[in-house]
């Protein structure tokens, strides 16, 4: 598409001398710009896009769109658009032409569970022949294909563009997690879901939402956004809430729709009677660690029901996943059992807490501390919950941001009764070691809050640092390999 039929199809009357330059992508981040591409000069938080335009005319833009209250002086190849930030789905879909048009998209959403569902519906769908993209906190992909991923749930831009990369790829499914800051800010757009998934709600994100029940408000907007079938956790308090509104919803749980009762719990994995109504019961084996899991499994053979998957090869296929990055993910190689999790609420802190205090016949280990600039609210909660779970517990620092680490590690300590079992090791990797040297036969370390994140924030720097590295090195240096 030329700039100047791009400009037409957009309803903008305005004349460019560079309006036969052919357009093959748009972008709101100046350094992705790349030879015929638009830039899309947004004014965010912390940095105004308006600022970039030269680098992005530099780089090859053959347009570029600020909006029209915009004071600045208009540089070559530089359109006024009113009310930008609404239109930028419109935009990308232009560009992209409906890139999600031939493909259908399941949307999860929770607190917690939502990676491990997200990788668990995409297990069962591939093994059945769909073609399957992802898009998360880990990464988005396609089969093996990996692209960067900066957000749970990206921007409507960059979204868009992923969608054009799946579509290039033949993708039949796209599976998503869906943020509650994406459903506030719409970054989702006008993307209809053929399906969605709600895992649980618990504190989170209360410095961007304030109080629960507007976290829980903009959590069930996917529904509106869903035209197939809707799947929600029964046992959920906040799911109960949303069955009771949404009658055709399909619950999933101990006693729903779609049943389960935990059979074996232990060290090497689950095994799940799961029950789809009085039409089918049977067995899910699972190597994924902890009683949690059984809800995530639960949702995503459900999915794949909804999908029209037989029951018998759901359940072989849901039991074929035995690892999440960062998700309970046992470090191999050990003599002592070491675990990585990306736990960083109260409420999935204190599931993995009570998971492996189950499987173990020693003490429990915890390493964890919370992130700067976040919601504060949850620090005291998340230290209530270590001391209450945990034998040992060594606070220590997480992506602190821009804020001081030991602030945040006394905010947590102020939520901790008494201090017999405490330590406070600022330096996360002085932090990990202690806890292996701690840790004797039988008993649990567990190294909570990052999981899969191999960059740790620091007074805008980003220093790379990745836990189960850290575990292995220490590890080898301890000879506790």
């Amino acid at each position: 598409m030329r700039v100047a039929d791009f400009l037409k199809k957009l309803n903008i009357g305005v004349k460019t001398e560079n309006e036969r330059a052919e357009i093959i992508g748009v972008t709101d981040d100046s350094r992705k710009v790349k030879a015929g591409y638009i830039f899309i000069a947004l004014k965010g938080s912390r940095e105004n896009g308006e600022d970039y335009v030269d680098k992005a005319v530099e780089r090859g833009a053959v347009l570029t769109l600020i909006d029209k209250k915009s004071e600045l002086n208009l540089p070559r190849w530089c359109v006024k658009v009113p009310d930008l930030r609404d239109k930028l789905w419109d935009i990308a879909s232009l560009v992209y032409d409906q890139p999600d048009k031939n493909v259908k998209v399941i949307g999860v959403t929770g607190t917690n569970g939502k990676t491990t569902t997200v990788f668990l519906i995409e297990k069962i769908l591939r093994e059945s022949g769909f073609k399957c993209g992802i898009i998360g906190t880990i990464e988005n992909r396609i089969e093996n294909k990996i692209f960067l991923s900066n957000n749970t749930t990206p921007g409507c831009v960059e979204m868009m563009s992923l969608f054009n990369d799946f579509a290039k790829e033949r993708a039949d499914v796209v599976i998503m997690e869906v943020s509650s800051h994406a459903l506030s800010q719409n970054r989702t757009g006008k993307l209809r879901f053929h399906g969605s998934v709600f895992t649980n709600l618990g504190h989170d994100h209360m410095d961007y939402h304030r109080n629960i029940e507007n976290y829980f408000m903009e959590k069930r907007k996917i529904f509106s956004k869903t035209d197939g079938f809707m799947l929600i956790n029964g046992d959920d308090k906040y799911g109960k809430i949303l069955k009771g509104e949404f009658s055709e919803a399909i619950s999933y749980g101990l006693n729903a729709d779609f049943s389960f009762k935990i059979v074996k719990d232990d060290i090497s994995g689950l095994e799940i009677e799961i029950a789809a109504g009085n039409k089918w019961k049977g067995i899910v084996k699972s190597g994924l660690i902890g009683a949690y899991n059984a809800y995530n499994i639960a949702a995503s053979f459900a999915t794949g029901i909804e999908f029209g998957i037989e029951p018998d090869e759901a359940a072989r296929s849901a039991g074929l996943l035995d690892r999440v990055p960062g998700r309970l993910e046992r470090i191999g190689g050990l003599s002592i059992m070491t675990f990585v999790d990306y736990a960083h609420t109260p409420d999935a802190l204190e599931k993995v807490l009570t998971s492996v205090k189950r499987l173990s016949a020693g003490k429990i280990i915890c390493v964890f501390g919370c992130g700067g600039n976040r919601d504060k609210e949850k620090r005291p909660k998340m230290g209530a919950v270590a001391e209450l779970y945990a034998d040992k517990v060594i606070v220590t620092a997480d992506n602190s941001r821009w804020e001081d680490t030991a602030q945040i590690i006394d905010d947590i300590l102020s939520g901790v009764k008494e201090k017999k079992n405490i330590d406070v090791e600022e330096n996360r990797e002085k932090a990990i070691e202690k806890a292996l040297k701690y840790a004797e036969k039988n008993d649990f370390v567990l190294i909570a809050g990052r999981g899969h994140e191999s960059l740790m924030e620091i007074k805008g720097r980003f220093l790379p640092f990745n836990d189960a590295d850290v575990i292995r090195n220490k590890a080898k240096e301890l000879n506790i390999v």
